[in-house]
């Protein structure tokens, strides 16, 4: 019989602790809760236990929401941290984004609660090591690239500049589009709907709010790499934004936003890697993570590859910080072969990976590069249109 699922519900108030008793009382043969009054509470139970998820309000006394959240971060790493609490100010919201996974609005929505501690325990089994999952949880920030502090300010300072001008800058980075993607999913900043396009974040989070998430210097300055790591980054960056685009060419229209933040994040794990193991990942080539796997060449042959470890440590990550399930799936299964289940964002990025990798490896693309992989990626669907009568036939 499997384990069951540990959760903390952390509350001053005991009259929301026992509506959630009551609330979550079905799944009590799966998960095994406890409700702690205040954050000193649960403290003293995580000195003597460790839990898969703590769900904390933010205002209590004594010990309060961002205080515990940050001694699960450094203590706990491996627990999943969300946040169920009325909205709060803008600048406290932004104070607990490093340390809080997700966030709820109080009172919840009629079974929100429950779909994100589902997906929580999901995620739990996508990444089991509690090893790579402690790396993972003690993530608040990833480095992003330091040339992208200075263009956001330069571009947010520009009156001439719009929406479009931010989230081209915004979406050349890798850490930037998945901390936007972030606060956008978020309660604090979101309206409830997944969003996986900066554009749309850009739209629910507003300029000003952006101009305060700029000046957070934690977030966006990318102090402290070593030349070594930031050269890793760069090259990661430009992959990822050719990959981006590449798999947004092959993605059917309704799938194209998605396919297109999947291609940026897809490697996301490597960068969480090299934020954590610097020296082990800065070392390793994109050639070295790959090994023979059922992707399909453009001339509809096909090779085989492994999973690589980075794969579920960036979907994992995502996972946590509450991206669309869409840009999860693809994320941690952009090294799997194609099969027939296989939705059309994950194969997309699959496939747009494989080309970028046949073309142009880790190197920066020529311009003869990048047209040939524009004529690989148009071979790839007029074959695969080629193939569609006699597959539907099947």
């Amino acid at each position: 019989m499997a384990a069951l699922r540990r959760i903390l519900f952390v509350d001053d108030e005991v009259n929301v602790l026992d509506g959630l008793r009551v609330l979550l009382r079905k799944h009590r043969r799966v998960w095994d809760m406890e409700f702690a009054n205040g954050g000193d509470q649960a403290l003293a139970l995580l000195s003597a236990q460790g839990y898969d998820v703590v769900v904390t309000d933010l205002r209590m006394p004594r010990v309060d929401g961002l205080t515990l959240l940050k001694h699960l971060r450094d203590h706990h790493p491996y627990t999943m941290r969300i946040v169920l609490s009325g909205a709060p100010e803008k600048s406290s919201a932004l104070a607990v984004i490093p340390y809080a996974h997700q966030s709820l609005s109080k009172p919840c929505r009629l079974g929100e609660l429950e779909a994100v501690l589902e997906r929580a325990f999901l995620l739990g089994e996508l990444v089991a090591d509690p090893d790579v999952r402690s790396v993972v949880g003690r993530v608040g920030e990833l480095p992003p690239l330091p040339r992208t502090y200075s263009q956001l300010v330069k571009v947010l300072d520009d009156e001439n500049s719009g929406t479009a001008d931010v989230a081209a800058v915004i979406s050349s980075d890798i850490a930037v589009t998945a901390k936007i993607l972030q606060l956008a999913n978020s309660a604090f900043f979101g309206g409830g709907r997944p969003v996986s396009t900066v554009m749309q974040a850009i739209g629910m989070l507003g300029i000003e709010a952006l101009k305060s998430l700029t000046l957070s210097t934690a977030l966006f300055n990318g102090q402290g790499l070593s030349p070594r790591v930031r050269q890793f980054a760069e090259t990661l960056h430009e992959h990822s934004a050719l990959v981006a685009s590449t798999a947004s060419d092959l993605a059917p229209q309704n799938d194209k936003r998605d396919a297109f933040a999947a291609g940026m994040l897809h490697d996301v794990g490597r960068l969480v890697l090299a934020s954590s193991m610097p020296e082990e990942m800065a070392d390793q080539s994109r050639a070295s993570l790959r090994v023979p796997s059922m992707v399909p060449k453009p001339s509809g042959q096909a090779t085989a590859l492994v999973p690589a470890r980075h794969a579920k440590v960036g979907a994992y990550l995502l996972g946590l910080w509450g991206l669309p399930p869409t840009v999860i799936d693809a994320v941690a299964r952009h090294h799997d072969p194609i099969t027939p289940m296989t939705g059309p964002c994950a194969a997309a990025v699959m496939v747009a990976e494989f080309i970028v990798d046949e073309v142009c490896g880790d190197r920066r693309p020529t311009g003869t590069e990048i047209e040939k992989i524009r004529k690989l990626t148009a071979q790839y669907l007029a074959d695969k249109a080629a193939r569609a009568p006699q597959e539907k036939a099947l």
